[in-house]
C-alpha cells in the first residue's frame, strides 16, 4: 500500500521536472534571442524557485538591462536580493517600482519584513521597514495577511507594541478568513511576543 510520503515524493519529483523543463525552455529562448527581456525575467524567476539565487539575480539584472522599466523583473530582483541578505539593495530596488505594479505589495512586504526582523542588528532598519510596510498595506487595501504581518513586525521593531498587536490581529483575521491555519498559528505566536513588548526576530528565512 502506498504511503502519503510516496505521493509527496512523486509530486515533488514532478514539480522538479516541470521547473527543469521551464529552465531549459527559457535558457534556449535567451540563447536564440538575447534581447528578449521577458524570457530573461522568466529565467530569473525559475532559477529563484530552484534556489539558484545568484544565477537568478544575474538573469533579472540582464532583463532590466534590456528594459529598465520591466517592473516584474525588478520585483523578482528585489525578492532575490532579500533571500541573499542584501536588504539595502532590495529596498532601493523595490522603491523604484510603481506601487500599482502587480505583485508590488507582496514583494514590498517581504522587504519590509526582512528589514524589521533580521537577526543581525546591522541589517535591521525599523524606520524604513515601517514606511514601506505602510505603503504596501495601502497598495493592497490592507487585505494581505503577510503584508499586515510585516507592518506589525516593523511597528514592534520601533517599539510601537500596541499598534503592532492591532496590526497582527488584523493579519490574523485575514488569515482565518483565507483558512490559512499555518499562518494563523504563526501570527498568534507573534502576537504573544508583541503583547510582552518583544520584537520578532526571523528575517527572510522565516516561513511566511
Amino acid at each position: 500500500k502506498a504511503s502519503p510520503d510516496d505521493g509527496l515524493e512523486r509530486r515533488t519529483h514532478a514539480e522538479r521536472g516541470r521547473k527543469e523543463e521551464a529552465l531549459r525552455c527559457f535558457g534556449e529562448a535567451v540563447s536564440r534571442e538575447p534581447r528578449y527581456f521577458n524570457a530573461w525575467n522568466s529565467l530569473g524567476s525559475t532559477l529563484r524557485e530552484m534556489g539558484r539565487i545568484e544565477e537568478s539575480l544575474a538573469a533579472c539584472r540582464e532583463s532590466l538591462r534590456k528594459n529598465p522599466r520591466h517592473w516584474l523583473a525588478a520585483l523578482n530582483l528585489a525578492a532575490g536580493l532579500v533571500e541573499s541578505g542584501r536588504l539595502r539593495e532590495a529596498l532601493e530596488t523595490v522603491r523604484k517600482v510603481p506601487t500599482d505594479t502587480h505583485g508590488w505589495p507582496q514583494v514590498a512586504g517581504k522587504v519590509a519584513w526582512a528589514l524589521a526582523t533580521d537577526a543581525q542588528d546591522v541589517l535591521r532598519d525599523g524606520i524604513s521597514a515601517e514606511a514601506l510596510a505602510r505603503e504596501a498595506c495601502a497598495a493592497s487595501g490592507s487585505r494581505d495577511a503577510n503584508v499586515l504581518d510585516a507592518l506589525a513586525a516593523a511597528l514592534a521593531e520601533n517599539g510601537k507594541y500596541a499598534e503592532a498587536v492591532e496590526a497582527v490581529q488584523h493579519a490574523l483575521r485575514r488569515a482565518l478568513a483565507a483558512r490559512d491555519g499555518e499562518l494563523a498559528q504563526r501570527l498568534r505566536a507573534r502576537m504573544i511576543r508583541y503583547e510582552q513588548s518583544l520584537p520578532f526576530r526571523g528575517g527572510a528565512g522565516e516561513a511566511r
